[in-house]
């Protein structure tokens, strides 16, 4: 059997791309058939295995919508005009290669000229080209791409492809001959919230943006620009330290707002390395993770990506170098001492050693650093390098959540809850669990939402409760989203749009396409969003012709909320849509609000159904003419309409039709009454 690459962009054909993958693969099977996301398994990366079917496919199918020329980045530039575009590298290396791409042009969507394309695919639109249309004419589509893919020899593609991945961006599948675009080390793609867990190439972000009734709204947002995590290095020559992109998606932007200017004398430098160092670990544990998260993108270790605040210390790989050079081991710095904590704490570069690691923490908190107080309080709680002591961990936090550490103050609330080290105090928990999630803290919002939801100190409130764990979900606190789905009964819009993307990805919870659906469902009786017009698409593939009358409604309403996307499928439906599509269309209309308007508007789409040869459609224009709905009242219309409807098996035509010629009998003029 050949081998198959679906290319598509997820923007543009997401679900067209899908369910031709699912129709393939009952002819292909599953091993002969590649899908970004269906078929790359969990934990491999998905650039590696990306490179590995384009070496041994036989036949991409680059799958072409509407938008597919056009769609932008968040910057407003044009993807295709991107050298590291995905869908860009997928076919440009397939047509140097000469392996046989075929286009597949989706709907309505037509061959764009070479001119506007770049020129390493200006060879794409003198490729034949197949169509994919929806609704009845899928199947009969889909079976003359099958057709055409097996008439591909197995095994047609024998050349050998390389790629080279680089930090900040992959270059994905160029050449061996093409030079890398940066010489710096991958440092591997470290999964997180704003990343599918198997390795999804949609190219979102979740983020907050303007707010709903409860404070918060989310939205779904394209982003080119991956969210980066700064480390920082140290030019000999210069006056500034630098912060350089290590590509850390697991954290987003943690980076210090500016950089720090040096002094003239440099004595201090490193001193000045260190603060800057522990400013980046103290932003990370700010987003709820582990310094480990911050220690590993130093040294380029996976392992450590997930790991959050409430995780215990655990070793990380030895580096090349410690992270306190020799001639600062003896300096009384804090900052630095609280280094060398960490050294101890995960075995960098000395072995690890959890008592010299609480040693280096006290006499940096003793100083007043800010950081080293929330670990005191953190290795008293655990016991870690010394004698548990849940008073004196209530008292180190304590200190830190006074100068404003949101882990320390979340800490601390924790402790009054449960009367951990100190007196019960469920008004004391409850502002500082605020004082933290209003820091964007996200165990905070989890914790905070919890008393809302279950009246903790607080009255309960379900409405506030949703909109914290959507905020700590949101942020990348995955333990939330359960707790959220358990409120989808009474939801908000925006909670449930974004569970419904949980349930996509797999976030926080199993990947569930039928709830997905079942959220969109249930959400767009809230109100419409962009996002339903995924689930328009997705009815639209269905074979079941109910989920197909579903689809069509779903555009209508889309496209009289003044969605463009949908407005410009309603066009086309006009002029190559099919009767059936045409004729529920002029349901819709008939039944929208404006009474005069879509009288007009639902016999016009009648008519295209009508002049389509649908029976039905026939029957309503036989009676849109025979009681001037939408039309100049005209019995031979009508007439006309009712025999063509009856030649075709309608029995309501045929009584018409009886009704009619008795009538014009009976009046002895053919035209009836």
């Amino acid at each position: 059997m050949p081998t198959v690459f679906i290319s598509y962009r997820r923007d543009d054909t997401e679900f067209p791309a899908h369910a031709l993958y699912d129709e393939i693969v009952r002819a292909l099977g599953r091993d002969s058939v590649f899908v970004d996301i269906d078929s790359i398994p969990a934990g491999v990366d998905f650039r590696d295995h990306l490179n590995s079917w384009l070496v041994r496919c036989d036949v991409l199918l680059a799958i072409v919508g509407t938008q597919w020329l056009d769609v932008r980045n968040s910057t407003g530039e044009r993807r295709l005009d991107n050298p590291d575009d995905f869908v860009r590298l997928e076919i440009e290396s397939a047509l140097s290669r000469g392996i046989r791409v075929v286009p597949i042009l989706v709907g309505s969507a037509e061959m764009p000229s070479p001119k506007k394309l770049p020129t390493a695919l200006a060879d794409l639109p003198f490729r034949n080209a197949l169509r994919l249309r929806s609704g009845f004419e899928f199947r009969q589509d889909v079976e003359r791409i099958i057709a055409t893919i097996l008439q591909i020899p197995a095994g047609s593609n024998s050349t050998e492809l390389s790629v080279s991945l680089h930090a900040g961006h992959p270059d994905l599948l160029r050449s061996s001959a093409e030079p890398p675009s940066s010489s710096r080390d991958d440092l591997g793609s470290q999964p997180s919230f704003a990343e599918d867990d198997e390795a999804d190439d949609s190219e979102f972000d979740l983020v907050l943006a303007g707010s709903d009734d409860s404070g918060i709204d989310l939205e779904l947002v394209d982003s080119d620009d991956e969210p980066e995590c700064s480390a920082i290095s140290l030019d000999d020559d210069a006056d500034t330290i630098l912060f350089d992109s290590l590509d850390d998606e697991d954290d987003g932007d943690f980076s210090l707002e500016d950089d720090i200017q040096l002094p003239e004398d440099k004595s201090d430098l490193f001193e000045q390395v260190a603060a800057a160092h522990c400013a980046q670990i103290e932003a990370v544990m700010a987003r709820g993770k582990s310094a480990r998260v911050y220690l590993a993108t130093m040294i380029g270790d996976e392992s450590a990506s997930h790991a959050t605040v409430d995780d215990g210390p655990s070793s990380v790989p030895v580096p090349a170098g410690r992270l306190v050079p020799d001639d600062q081991l003896i300096s009384d710095n804090p900052s630095v001492q609280l280094l060398r904590a960490l050294e101890y704490r995960y075995g960098i570069g000395v072995e690890r050693s959890e008592e010299m690691a609480a040693d280096f923490f006290h006499r940096a908190a003793q100083q007043g650093h800010v950081l080293a107080m929330t670990y005191m309080g953190s290795i008293y709680a655990q016991g870690n390098g010394v004698a548990g002591d849940p008073v004196r961990a209530a008292d180190w936090n304590r200190q830190a959540a006074d100068k404003g550490n949101p882990v320390a103050a979340t800490e601390l609330a924790n402790a009054h809850l449960s009367g951990t080290g100190v007196e019960v105090d469920y008004d004391r928990a409850i502002v500082l669990y605020q004082s933290a999630s209003e820091q964007g803290y996200p165990p905070a919002q989890f914790r905070l939402a919890r008393c809302y939801q279950l009246g903790i100190g607080t009255p309960e409130d379900e409405r506030t409760s949703e909109t914290l764990y959507r905020k700590s979900a949101a942020a990348g606190y995955l333990r939330a989203v359960p707790q959220l789905a358990d409120l989808r009964e009474s939801a908000s819009l925006e909670t449930l749009l974004f569970l419904a993307r949980c349930y996509e990805k797999g976030y926080g919870v199993d990947r569930d396409h039928a709830t997905r659906i079942s959220l969109l469902r249930q959400s767009a009786l809230l109100g419409l969003r962009r996002e339903h017009l995924t689930l328009a698409q997705y009815l639209e593939q269905s074979d079941d012709h109910d989920d197909q009358h579903e689809a069509v409604l779903w555009y209508f309403r889309l496209a009289a909320a003044g969605l463009d996307a949908a407005q410009q499928w309603v066009a086309e439906q006009e002029q190559h849509g099919n009767p059936l599509t045409q004729l529920m269309l002029g349901r819709c209309y008939e039944q929208s609000s404006n009474a005069d308007a879509s009288r007009l508007d639902s016999t016009r789409w009648y008519r295209r159904a009508a002049e389509g040869g649908s029976a039905e459609a026939q029957l309503i224009m036989g009676h849109c003419y025979r009681f001037g709905f939408g039309v100049d009242r005209d019995l031979m219309c009508a007439a006309s309409w009712y025999e063509k409807a009856a030649e075709q098996g309608c029995d309501l035509a045929r009584h018409e039709l009886e009704w009619y010629r008795r009538c014009a009998e009976d009046s002895g003029d053919e035209r009836g009454e």
